[in-house]
């Protein structure tokens, strides 16, 4: 079920919540966000954006942030600007902790 936070309105905002190891979970991402840092201090995570899909396993085109790291996402701007990035756990059930920012 995707994580919806298009309605956060100030910055920095920071947000947990359970990641699946079978399906991708969308982080829908609020327009003024610029800078989206996450990880998980319990288990390596997968993110993708091209070919993903909510409730879905993850495609083949995706990166990985080792576990007990932080990865940082620039958002893009414009036609550019993603609205939303997925994310999967490599095993178990993880706790994905995440930094929305306007940098």
């Amino acid at each position: 079920m995707a994580e919806d936070y298009t309605s956060v309105s100030l910055f920095p905002t920071y947000k947990t919540f359970t990641a699946s190891n079978t399906t991708a979970t969308e982080i829908k991402l609020p327009k003024k966000c610029t800078y989206l840092e996450l990880g998980s201090e319990t288990h390596k995570l997968y993110i993708g954006r091209n070919g993903a899909t909510d409730g879905e396993a993850m495609p083949a085109h995706k990166m990985f942030i080792p576990k007990d790291n932080i990865k940082s996402i620039k958002i893009g701007a414009g036609l550019e600007r993603v609205d939303s990035i997925f994310v999967q756990a490599s095993g178990g059930s993880a706790t994905v902790c995440i930094e929305l920012s306007e940098k």
